[in-house]
């Protein structure tokens, strides 16, 4: 499957509407009946977590005892009916099913084969795939000069890429402050964007969703007013007299990906020009959920993301940025880690077949995971799955000051798109943990950007649908 890079450096003033009718009927499915347990309507948060040997020969970290089942998108009752009698005679116990996004979360026997039980359920007619609940991580940086040396002394691949140019009519007018970092400003032209906004009389309402690690109630990175709080669950989150709820001031991941894709200090409240304007999408409302069952290291499982990206689009998000993908690592080899890419986008397709039925849009960060060249999108290439793949999904990868793809970022055909992600920053000084100076790496933060652009478009003209 060839896909062009669009190198994110595009104009603002081509904007007109797209239309389609994009609607799928789901279908109506009961709910299992189980003897020995009630089902959930959504995922149960996991009690425990192991390592297995993949197929590969890779070591996963994933729920112990757990099996995750994704049904077909046009799976029939029948064919469901016929899949949950087939999973309950394997003497497994299906602890939750989520009818949106048409997954089974599936107890097994502890003396049971996870791997063998897996292998099983994917020859049921209607199941699209079955896997590990596993581990997922956020896609940070990962230091340039540990895993990538040995690109350095070879020739690296590359796609045909386009730029849109500079054909805006507008002069920029915007008020842009100065801080470190700050190049990716000017790379995507974002003050084109603003002073379009600031000209007319209008904008259409916009929300951002952001799944990711939480945010401190004393954030300054935008006007309260703008921002909601919820945990994957749907929970609303509230201050508490000491200022926090539930730790939330564990990570500063959740916060620099809010930040790059909606940030903006009211003008009214600056008490310098610095203060100004500093994310993308200064307009737009956001949903930030919390992964709250968040590990050590700042790791999740699969299905509290799962629950996340749904909260967000229950909640009212527009688009959705998600900055975290599989768990390869460096030290596997090059076939491990396109598999294991492969597969955790595999998992992803029933969720956006469901983010497809709602006309939304998910972008994902492309990876720091050591792998350069990734061409295949799915385990198959001829894989149904990626119809909503092509139409509401946007793979980011990141660029650098010098408007060139960094060694970090993941490339290759499934890269629908790039953008700064190599030192860039924000220029907050008024956080315990983060100095003004301060600038971050990865495509965790290339992915927000082309959020908040996404936003803007999505604002600029309310009659664009998510293709």
């Amino acid at each position: 499957m060839q896909r062009n890079i669009i190198y994110f450096y595009i104009s603002f003033a081509f904007l007109s509407g797209c239309g389609g009718d994009n609607s799928i009927t789901s279908q109506s499915l009961e709910e299992p009946e189980n003897n020995s347990s009630v089902v959930a309507s959504t995922f149960v948060g996991v009690k425990e977590a192991e390592t297995f040997i993949s197929d590969d020969g890779r070591e996963v970290q994933a729920a112990k005892d757990e099996i995750l089942v994704y049904l077909e998108e046009d799976v029939t009752q029948e064919e469901y009916d016929e899949i949950i009698q087939y999973i309950e005679n394997s003497g497994a116990i299906i602890t939750a099913f989520d009818k949106d996004l048409k997954v089974l979360q599936v107890q097994i026997d502890p003396v049971a084969s996870e791997l063998a039980l897996i292998a099983e359920f994917e020859t049921l007619i209607g199941v699209n795939t079955s896997g590990l609940n596993e581990v997922v991580v956020l896609t940070r940086f990962n230091n340039n000069a540990e895993g990538y040396s040995n690109y350095l002394s070879k020739p690296q691949l590359t796609n045909p890429t386009k730029s849109y140019g500079n054909s805006t009519t507008f002069t920029t007018q915007a008020t842009i402050p100065s801080f470190p970092g700050d190049y990716w400003v000017d790379h995507i032209d974002v003050g084109t964007a603003w002073d379009i906004e600031d000209r007319l009389s209008s904008l259409s309402k916009v929300t951002i969703g952001i799944v990711d690690t939480g945010i401190n109630f004393k954030q300054k990175i935008l006007e309260e007013n703008r921002l909601t709080r919820y945990n994957q669950n749907g929970l609303l989150l509230v201050e508490d007299e000491d200022g926090t709820k539930n730790n939330i001031e564990r990570n500063e991941h959740g916060l620099w990906t809010t930040a790059f894709a909606a940030g903006f200090y009211d003008e009214s409240k600056a008490i310098s020009i610095d203060n100004i304007s500093r994310g993308v999408s200064r307009n737009s409302k956001v949903v930030h959920i919390e992964i709250d069952e968040t590990r050590e290291d700042y790791k999740a499982f699969q299905t509290a993301l799962l629950k996340g990206v749904k909260t967000a689009i229950q909640k009212g998000a527009d688009v959705v940025n998600l900055s975290w993908g599989n768990s390869s690592k460096c030290k596997h080899d090059q076939s491990q880690r396109l598999a294991a890419r492969q597969a955790f986008r595999k998992t992803w397709s029933n969720a956006l077949a469901y983010v497809k039925r709602k006309d939304r849009l998910l972008l994902f960060s492309s990876g720091n995971n050591c792998e350069k060249q990734d061409n295949q999108l799915l385990p198959t290439i001829s894989d149904i799955d990626a119809d909503p793949w092509l139409t509401h999904a946007v793979v980011v990868g990141a660029t650098d000051s010098t408007k060139t793809d960094t060694l970090f970022s993941r490339m290759g055909n499934v890269v629908n798109l790039v953008a700064p992600g190599k030192d860039i920053g924000y220029g907050e000084s008024d956080l315990f943990w983060w100095a003004a100076d301060d600038t971050n790496s990865g495509t965790s933060f290339s992915a927000p950007l082309a959020t908040g652009t996404a936003a803007v478009v999505k604002g600029i003209n309310g009659t664009l649908s998510a293709p």
